[in-house]
Parts: C-alpha cells; sequence; structure tokens
C-alpha cells in the first residue's frame, strides 16, 4: 500500500521519527515552580481525530488530530504536540503540528502540551521509556507543581493492517430449489479484524460485482438464477459508511475503489476474488457437459498482425448421443461471440482479452444461425441454456480458458556478446600501436547475421574505424573503445557511418534494443584501451668543449698535439 498524505502539512518540516525523536520529558526547578495545588490558566484544550483507524503503509502512515480551538496558551507559553504509543502512553514523537509519521503497528495517541519554557525543561525525555502519564505527574493538573497542561485523553488512532482473508465456496454450483437456493462459504482462517474493526461479508452478482446483499454470515438466500460471488469485508464503521451502497446498484469495486487497497483512503480489507457461485435450474435433466478447458497461454503477441489463440480440453466432457461439440471464441467481459470452430484454436488480429469455450449441444434444438458474431455474447446463448436458466439441454463452458493478446514489442535474437582487451594501455611504437580484442565467446550469430568490430574514440563514442577483425592500428594517443556489432547486412546499411562523426550512439539508436527498429546488437559499452606516446627519453649529455689553442703550427713535419677542455 502506498503512503498518504492525509492532512495539509507545513512544507521544509520533519516529523521526527525513531532513534532521532526529540526529547521532550520534563522537570522543573525548584524557583521555577508554584506551590502544590496552585492554580494555572494554561490549557491544552481537546483534539478531535481526524481517523481513528489507518493502515500502516510502505514508507509508513501519517496519523493525526484536528485541534478544537479551545486551547488557553498563557504569554510566554508554548503548544506543542506529543505522539504516545499504547496503554501506557509511551512518548514516541513531538512537533509543532498535530501529525506524525509512524512506522509500525500500534496504539498511538496524540496530545496537546502547553506549557512555559522557562519552567519546563524538555531536554531528559528517554524516547520510548518516558510516558505521558510520568509527564503529567509534574504538572499541577497531575499533582506536581509546574503550571503547565497536557490533554492526556488526546485523540486515539489504531495503526494495524486489517486482512480479509480468503472464502471457498461451500458449493460452486447450486440448484434453485422451490424458487430459492441458499448460498454459502467458509473462511480460510487467515482473516483478521482489528480492535474496532467489524467482519460482513457482502453478496455480489455477476462480473460486474453488483452488490446484492450484506450479512453477518457468509450465507446468502437468492431467488434468481446467476453468477453470484460471495465477498469478506473487515472494516471500521466509523471510517467507512455502509450506508452509501445501494443494493443492486453499488458494486464490489465502487468499495473497493474507496479502500486504500483499490487507490482510495480508508483502511479496510476486501476479498475482491472472493467466492464465486452459480446458481442454475436444476429441475429438468440434461447429460451435456461442457466439462472444461484449460488456454495453452494466459498471454500471447500479435506476430506479423496476427496472434494464435488456443486451449486444450480438459478430457472431462459428456457428448451425448446426437449431440456435437464446438468451440467458441468470445472477447472482453462481455463475452462477445468473434468465431465458432470445430478445434479449439483461432486466429485473431487484435489486440485485447479473448475467452475460448467449450459447447456440446444438439443441432435440432440449438439453433446457432441466430448467432452474429461482434453482437452475440456467451451470456445470450447461455440463456438459451437449461444451465443458464433456458429450456435448452445443451452445455456451454462459460468460465472458458482466458486469453491476453497483447501487441508485444518486437525481439531480436541477436546478441553482440563482450569482448576482452588483451592490453587496457597500448604504446605507440613507432608511430604507430596496434589495439587486439578478443570476443569472450557469449556472441549470439544468427542465420544471416554476422559479427563486426567498431572502434570509437572518447566519451561520445565518435567512430573511428569498424572491421570484421578485432584489430586496429593508430596514430593517435587518445582513449578509445572497441565493440563488437552483430547485424544483418540487408536490415542494417554501415554505408550511412562517416568515421570522425557518426557516433556509437547514434548507430544503437537505430537498433531495437536502443529504440529503433532493426534487429541488430551493439556491445554499447564495449572494451576501453587507452593509446599512449610512450617514446623513450635519455638522460645522458655530451657536453661541450673549448680548444686549448685554435692555431698549431707543424714543426719539421714532427707530429704535433692537440688538446681541448
Amino acid at each position: 500500500m502506498r503512503s498518504k498524505r492525509p492532512f495539509n502539512r507545513p512544507r521544509g518540516r520533519d516529523l521526527l521519527a525513531g532513534a532521532t525523536l526529540a526529547c521532550i520529558l520534563l522537570t522543573a526547578p525548584a524557583a521555577a515552580q508554584l506551590g502544590g495545588g496552585g492554580s494555572c490558566e494554561a490549557d491544552a484544550g481537546t483534539l478531535s481525530g481526524f481517523k481513528p483507524t489507518d493502515c500502516l503503509q510502505t514508507g509508513g502512515t501519517y496519523i493525526g488530530g484536528i485541534t478544537n480551538g479551545d486551547a488557553v496558551i498563557p504569554t510566554g507559553y508554548q503548544r506543542i504536540f506529543v505522539l504516545t504509543e499504547g496503554p501506557d502512553l509511551v512518548i514516541q514523537q513531538t512537533s509543532n503540528n498535530p501529525i506524525f509519521l509512524v512506522t509500525a503497528i500500534g496504539q498511538y495517541t496524540v496530545h496537546t502540551l502547553v506549557y512555559d519554557p522557562n519552567t519546563l525543561d524538555l531536554s531528559i525525555v528517554v524516547p520510548g521509556v518516558t510516558t505521558g502519564f510520568d509527564v503529567n505527574a509534574l504538572l499541577i493538573q497531575g499533582g506536581g507543581d509546574i503550571c503547565a497542561s497536557l490533554d492526556v485523553t488526546g485523540t486515539t488512532i489504531l495503526v494495524d493492517n486489517p486482512d480479509a482473508g480468503g472464502l471457498a465456496a461451500d458449493a460452486e454450483e447450486v440448484c434453485l430449489d422451490g424458487g430459492t437456493a441458499m448460498l454459502s462459504a467458509t473462511p480460510d482462517g487467515n482473516g483478521y479484524a482489528p480492535a474496532g474493526y467489524e467482519t460482513l461479508y457482502v453478496l455480489t452478482s455477476g462480473s460486474g460485482l453488483v452488490i446484492q446483499d450484506v450479512s453477518t454470515a457468509a450465507s446468502f438466500t437468492v431467488s434468481d438464477t446467476g453468477s453470484y460471488t460471495i465477498h469478506t469485508l473487515v472494516y471500521d464503521p466509523n471510517t467507512l459508511d455502509l450506508g452509501v451502497v445501494t443494493p443492486g446498484v453499488t458494486t464490489g469495486f465502487d468499495v473497493n475503489g474507496l479502500l486504500l487497497q483499490g487507490g482510495g483512503e480508508i483502511c479496510a480489507a476486501l476479498d475482491v476474488a472472493g467466492a464465486p457461485v452459480d446458481v442454475v435450474l436444476c429441475s429438468t435433466t440434461c447429460e451435456a457437459d461442457a466439462g472444461t478447458i484449460t488456454t495453452d497461454a494466459f498471454e500471447t503477441c500479435l506476430t506479423g498482425g496476427t496472434a494464435t489463440v488456443s486451449a486444450t480440453p480438459d478430457g472431462n466432457s459428456t457428448v451425448p448421443a446426437g449431440y456435437q461439440t464446438l468451440y467458441v471464441l468470445t472477447e472482453g467481459a462481455g463475452l462477445v461471440i468473434m468465431q465458432v470452430d470445430m478445434s479449439p484454436s483461432f486466429e485473431v488480429t487484435n489486440e485485447g482479452s479473448y475467452t475460448v469455450h467449450t459447447l456440446i449441444y444438439d443441432p435440432n434444438t440449438l439453433d446457432l444461425s441466430t448467432v452474429t458474431p461482434g453482437v452475440t455474447t456467451g451470456f445470450d446463448v447461455n440463456g438459451l441454456l437449461i444451465q443458464g436458466g433456458g429450456s435448452i439441454c445443451a452445455s456451454l463452458d462459460v468460465s472458458g480458458a482466458p486469453t491476453l493478446v497483447v501487441d508485444c514489442p518486437p525481439t531480436c535474437p541477436a546478441n553482440a556478446g563482450t569482448l576482452t582487451a588483451l592490453a587496457d594501455t597500448v604504446c605507440l611504437d613507432g608511430g604507430i600501436a596496434e589495439i587486439t580484442v578478443l570476443p569472450n565467446g557469449d556472441q549470439v550469430v544468427p542465420a544471416g547475421f554476422v559479427p563486426f568490430y567498431v572502434l570509437t574514440s572518447g566519451p561520445g563514442l565518435v567512430i573511428e574505424a569498424a572491421g570484421s577483425s578485432p584489430l586496429f592500428q593508430l596514430t593517435t594517443p587518445g582513449d578509445y573503445t572497441v565493440h563488437s556489432l552483430v547485424y544483418d547486412p540487408t536490415t542494417l546499411d554501415l554505408s550511412i557511418v562517416e568515421p570522425g562523426v557518426t557516433t556509437g550512439f547514434d548507430v544503437n539508436a537505430l537498433l531495437i534494443q536502443g529504440g529503433g527498429s532493426i534487429c541488430a546488437s551493439l556491445d554499447v559499452p564495449g572494451v576501453p584501451v587507452v593509446v599512449e606516446d610512450c617514446s623513450p627519453t635519455c638522460e645522458a649529455d655530451a657536453g661541450g668543449l673549448t680548444a686549448d689553442s685554435e692555431d698549431v703550427c707543424l714543426q719539421g713535419g714532427g707530429p704535433v698535439t692537440i688538446s681541448a677542455t
């Protein structure tokens, strides 16, 4: 159930809860106390309950009260609201507003406290330990010495989750005997009615769950044939007014719409499914029995504009001599007849809720030429039969086998799989770097599809190169990604790719996986590889020389010495 905000709350304030509760235990210095039994003008006033009961919803439930405007707050005094839990009034939270968020089941009370901060120290409360009675005992009104006022009674809210449990019909089909039939069901024992709640049983008719009767017992008497359902309702009479129910008009769906479980605001539990019972005329014996049938698929997709709706008979039908078996396809809750066939398999071209029914009939007594597809309903046919209150001996499995036909999004069996790089970082060697990645063996390449590899650069995945081999040579340092692509060349034209301009995101947007219409698979994350310029550096330095003499004479043809520093 979802959490609701039942009151208008000032935004910007957080209600305190759990271990972060503000402390409110009270104490008073002797100099600030009045003499025992002194008078005190402060008056907490009273609160009215907004809801006496509520469900615990996901994320917690907001509970609270409404001030009645009768508080007296003397000059220098303040008013706060206190949330306590249980009969001992164990303090849980405080707030400047009488609204609190609770996250656990319990009996809560919201109190008003009017006090003077100069005489009442709010710093020593132990949340979950100190009680409202402890606080009250410090006040003049409770026999203490401090002038303050606590509305001990407050307004009480029970937070608990009722459960309607389930019901099982004592008989799924009942005969009208002497113009009446008794319908009854047995609770499964899983129901739960919190304190103050009541359990009521509701009888509805038809698929629209039109309310016919209510009772404190799961037993009803009816005088008409038809499909009925017995439901359990666990509710608080203070929050759910059943006076709004008009038998024959109000539906179970209407009531459910008022409840939290049905999108409303009232804490109550209604077993919407309930226990169905069919009331039939049994005065005339008819041996024909359509038996039951089981759907082959509860949901099927329109493929190429068509879908097959089929079911399998359970083998429990009875076909008397001279009778025939026919299968009927209906659409919607109104069971509008769309097709009939000797086989329980039908082709449809529209989305919708369909049901396959078995019909056992005698062509000499039931004239099916009166059936107009798209107009006549299964209920119309059933009304002609003894089982539906008519006079013809035949059997129609009204419940049948339901199938939901939906327009499923296209699927694509291709899977690009994943890649592993031989090295996460490679160096330019002689101005060239080679990136090599290996497929991880998890590609799925359908017939007619081919694997392909795409090299992109930067976070924008700008396509730089592509090929049938996961090997690429680069001349520029940077951040690159290698992606695998499995595609059908007849549906994905890669000539539209402009290296340095087109991105991997552009290609992905053309594919079913990226919101497009083409069946192909691109490993968008790919495997990243960094290309770096790793040219070697040398710290050696030859330095410089200066000739000791720029001119040296060669004397007598002998050797000379040349030197430098």
